[in-house]
């Protein structure tokens, strides 16, 4: 194959934290014709270096299965792979463009190896590229080791959370509570030793599905119940707890904004506090403009609850109106209220500062840039027009990263135009690399 080379790295060299993003282009091998400084190919060696020759020993070709869809990232060992068609007891190297160390492995005697892995809550969104080899017979393989959030070992149970407040026994039907962990889009039975079989529900995109429940005033009790999702399999247990009705509260519906203007910075918290409801009683709530992710809620027992609102930079100088209405037994008299708040994009707070500018085609990877002020820990997303398939980086503790860039020869005078996303706070900055050529 023939080519030009381009690799443009993205890294995050903050301390402890940091990840390398490397982008091939083109069709070259994946290393240099000459040696590491930039020398000429050697004229007697018709090897490329960073190229591993192959002898193939026999039928048997180096394989990897993974297990599960990733590894759950929180701090402990996990069964990543199993590597098979080594020769029992060789030795088997990883390496991985990623900045990670991975010790040599040793083949048994049927020659697989398996590699377990460790992450950390804080990467679960990232990936690590891997390449094996063997030592001897110098095959390899390669093959991609992700973080995931959910435990890919717990597939037997749904997770039941009940609503905020109680269940009142006053025949009116109202959420109770919410299963989690479902198969997007099934339905999910229900059943209760002194009922029998209730109302099916039906699970979102997300797997969330919506528990309602009824009951009179005479039918105050206490009733164990079971979930069970029809495609899945999956099951829940838990107590739904009847409470006596309380008599209908006199007055209007007090509202206090929490926050007004409310800072759009991604993050969900309070806007306002209402009071004077009736306890255990549902409150739904219309939005305008419309917010499909405004779900009812309901009260407590003192009769009060609190409105939560999430919005993006880009929603900045939005009024939203706002009614929140008791949803009464039959539907009509209801009592209600309204509020009305505005939000706003916060400043950006981001900066960058080039370690390099213009920057150098010299073929090796080093520093650009170091950009500051983002959310710490949070993982940074990069586009530019100019080159494809920039990864992820994750900035550091106090928030700052730092940028590697790589460029060839050819490339001297090219401009990129990259912007950088928090994709925690939604804060972005562009900037822009320009080429040099080295010195003379």
């Amino acid at each position: 194959m023939s080519g030009t080379k381009r690799n443009v790295v993205i890294a995050v060299t903050h301390r402890a934290a940091f990840v390398v993003l490397t982008l091939l282009a083109g069709c070259s091998l994946f290393g240099d014709t000459g040696d590491e400084d930039g020398g000429s190919p050697q004229s007697d060696s018709t090897t490329v270096q960073g190229a591993i020759p192959t002898t193939v020993v026999d039928d048997t070709e180096l394989a990897v299965d993974l297990f599960n869809d990733g590894i759950f990232c929180d701090g402990s060992d996990r069964r990543a792979a199993i590597i098979y068609g080594a020769r029992p007891g060789e030795t088997i190297t990883f390496e991985s463009p990623m900045p990670v160390e991975i010790a040599d492995g040793v083949a048994d005697d049927q020659g697989t190896f398996q590699l377990t892995w460790q992450c950390e809550s804080f990467e679960t969104a990232l990936f690590w590229d891997i390449t094996a080899t063997t030592a001897d017979s110098r095959q390899s393989v390669d093959f991609r080791v992700k973080g995931i959030y959910v435990d890919p070992t717990v597939e037997t149970e749904m997770v039941f959370t009940p609503t905020p407040g109680f269940v009142a026994c006053d025949g009116a039907r109202r959420t109770v509570g919410y299963l989690a962990g479902a198969q997007p889009l099934e339905s999910v039975t229900f059943s209760s030793p002194a009922i029998g079989s209730l109302e099916t529900s039906k699970a979102d995109a997300d797997g969330r599905a919506t528990v309602t429940w009824s009951c009179r005033e005479e039918e105050v009790r206490t009733w164990p119940v079971r979930a069970s999702g029809l495609t899945s399999g999956k099951s829940a247990t838990f107590d739904i707890v009847g409470e006596p009705p309380t008599p209908q509260v006199e007055g209007p519906i007090q509202v206090e904004l929490v926050e007004n203007p409310f800072s759009c910075n991604r993050q969900r918290r309070p806007v306002a506090k209402l009071s004077n409801l009736t306890p255990g009683v549902q409150v739904a709530f219309e939005a305008s403009p419309s917010n499909g992710a405004l779900e009812p809620g309901t009260s407590n027992s003192s009769g009060s609850m609190t409105l939560y609102w999430q919005c993006d930079r880009s929603q900045g100088g939005t009024e939203w109106n706002i009614t929140a209405a008791e949803q009464s037994l039959d539907g009509t008299d209801k009592r209600s209220a309204s509020l009305a708040f505005t939000v706003i994009a916060p400043p950006n707070p981001t900066t960058i500062a080039f370690t390099e500018d213009p920057f150098i085609c010299d073929g090796t990877s080093h520093e650009v840039a170091v950009l500051s002020n983002f959310v710490a820990n949070e993982f940074i997303d990069f586009t530019s027009p100019q080159s494809d398939g920039l990864r992820q980086g994750q900035a550091g503790t106090d928030g700052s990263l730092a940028v590697r860039w790589q460029c060839t020869g050819d490339e001297v005078g090219k401009q990129w135009e990259v912007t950088a996303t928090g994709a925690t706070s939604g804060v972005d900055l562009t900037f822009t690399i320009t080429g040099a050529a080295p010195a003379e």
